[in-house]
Parts: structure tokens; C-alpha cells; sequence
């Protein structure tokens, strides 16, 4: 729309300058760029500080620790106590940590099959927050990563797609309740 009000005033068919091409896909995607400056700017005006929001990350847990902690802290847990200790007090986090091994498994084929753009698509959006917040909120970083389940889709044979549907719905369901519930449901 406003490159056609631009047309307009000109006088010209926008189509044929040199950038028409490609504009309305940078405009696409210099927006969520503009989405966060409006909300710093929303915030600066109440706090007075526009990276407030990111400051207050840290009180629900999110400050960088990096990778290697959250792989080290969960196999310490493990090598002293075990695995069932493990799957039984920690079962959102064994859950959750379940579901990022399977995306990270996925980057692979995903990339193989779709190409690199989804590949980076989903360490995009796993590594960040592994390694400033560990397991937690994981549960709903990996259930929008369309690309795993585009291969998922792709890599399970027809006669088996209803059943691994169902059991990711219940999984997402179990996980869901134990999340809202903010505790373990076994």
C-alpha cells in the first residue's frame, strides 16, 4: 500500500525501479526490528529505561549460564542420585529436555530435506534460550518449530502418523497440566 502511494505521488510504476523487487520483503522483514523498538520505546516511557524488559528476565530464572552448564548440571544430578530420581522429581525438566534433544536431532535432516533457512530457523530459536534460561519454558520454545514437525511429518510413514500425532497431543497435554499446575503430575 504505500509503495502504491508512493507510485501515485511520483507518477511512475514503482515496479520497475531497481529495488521494487525486493522492498515489500524487507519491509516484511524489518518488522518484528520496528515491533521491538515500539515496545522499548512503550517501556522507556514507563520505566524510563527502553531495555527494561530484558532486565527483568533475570527473576524468572534467565540469565546467561551457557550450554555447557545445563548439560553438566543434569548429568551431575543424574550420576549422584540416577535416572529414576531424575525422571520422577525433575519430570518437567526431563520432559522438556526430552523435546529439545528431539529438535536438535532434527536440525540435520531438517536441513537436508527443507534447506538451510529452516535449519537455522530452529536453532534460532533453541540455543538463545538454552543458554540463558536452561529447560525452562522450553515446552513452548519446541511446540512452534514447524520445521521439526514438517520432517517429522516427512519421516514417519503413513500408517504411523494418527498414532505419533495422538502421542505428541497427550504429551503436550501432560505438559501442559503439570506447567499451569507448577508441578509434576506423577
Amino acid at each position: 500500500m504505500l509503495l502504491t502511494r508512493v507510485r501515485r505521488d511520483l507518477g511512475t510504476d514503482w515496479r520497475q525501479w531497481p529495488f521494487a523487487r525486493y522492498a515489500d520483503r524487507v519491509a516484511i522483514a524489518a518488522l518484528p526490528g520496528l515491533g521491538l523498538i515500539t515496545y522499548s520505546t512503550y517501556i522507556y516511557f514507563l520505566t524510563g529505561d527502553p531495555l527494561q524488559w530484558s532486565k527483568q528476565q533475570v527473576g524468572w530464572g534467565r540469565a546467561y549460564r551457557g550450554l555447557d552448564n545445563l548439560v553438566t548440571d543434569r548429568v551431575n544430578f543424574i550420576n549422584t542420585r540416577g535416572f529414576y530420581d531424575y525422571a520422577s522429581t525433575q519430570t518437567i525438566d526431563m520432559f522438556y529436555g526430552l523435546a529439545v534433544v528431539l529438535c536438535l536431532v532434527s536440525v540435520w535432516p531438517v536441513f537436508r530435506r527443507f534447506g538451510l533457512p529452516f535449519a537455522v530457523l530452529v536453532l534460532a530459536n533453541l540455543l538463545p534460550p538454552l543458554a540463558t534460561g536452561g529447560l525452562l519454558s522450553m515446552g513452548r520454545m519446541t511446540s512452534v518449530l514447524f520445521p521439526t514437525f514438517l520432517w517429522l511429518g516427512a519421516a514417519v510413514p503413513a500408517d504411523y502418523r494418527s498414532s505419533v500425532t495422538i502421542a505428541f497431543a497427550m504429551l503436550q497435554a501432560l505438559c501442559a497440566a503439570m506447567f499451569f499446575t507448577w508441578r509434576p503430575m506423577f
